[in-house]
């Protein structure tokens, strides 16, 4: 009697014309912008909010970029201005990275990033990312990055 009742709720849950629908996986991957798209078209993007989903590289000293192994070219970019303080989920990133680091000096970390960030042009006149937001990370092991990334994209890793 119990599997009738569930069944009937379901079937009438199911009929609801304002079931909220769970955004299909395409959608998703495509609110991400690539780092290519915004080096091939630097004018378009320039004092643009995007959102990228890119590998973050660092020595935890000397150079920190994001890059996007899944296109060829000009395929990384500056993480110019950031302020681990004002930067929701910065701080967390880069404290598990001088973890990871610990005893250690110079330390090369990747780590897969979903963030939120303001494209800008610097100094130098290169472009760069104020960065706005940290949504995720997930620091990967030498060796296992393009696999990862590509089991994120949707292709298995293969």
């Amino acid at each position: 009697m119990k599997n009738i009742a569930l069944v009937a709720a379901l079937c009438v849950l199911c009929s609801c014309k304002h079931v909220a629908q769970v955004p299909s996986p395409l959608s998703y991957e495509n609110r991400f912008t690539s780092i290519c798209e915004i080096n091939k078209n630097k004018e378009a993007y320039i004092d643009k909010e995007v959102d990228i989903r890119a590998i973050y590289k660092t020595d935890s000293l000397t150079y920190s970029y994001l890059v996007d192994e899944n296109c060829k070219g000009n395929n990384q970019i500056s993480p110019g201005y950031f302020n681990p303080n004002q930067t929701p989920g910065l701080a967390e990133l880069i404290s598990e990275g001088k973890e990871r680091c610990k005893g250690r000096g110079i330390c090369a970390l990747r780590a897969v990033v979903e963030i939120k960030a303001l494209v800008v042009m610097l100094d130098d006149h290169e472009l760069g990312l104020d960065l706005r937001r940290v949504s995720s990370y997930n620091y990967l092991q030498s060796g296992k990055i393009k696999k990862r990334i590509n089991r994120i994209n949707g292709d298995g890793g293969n």
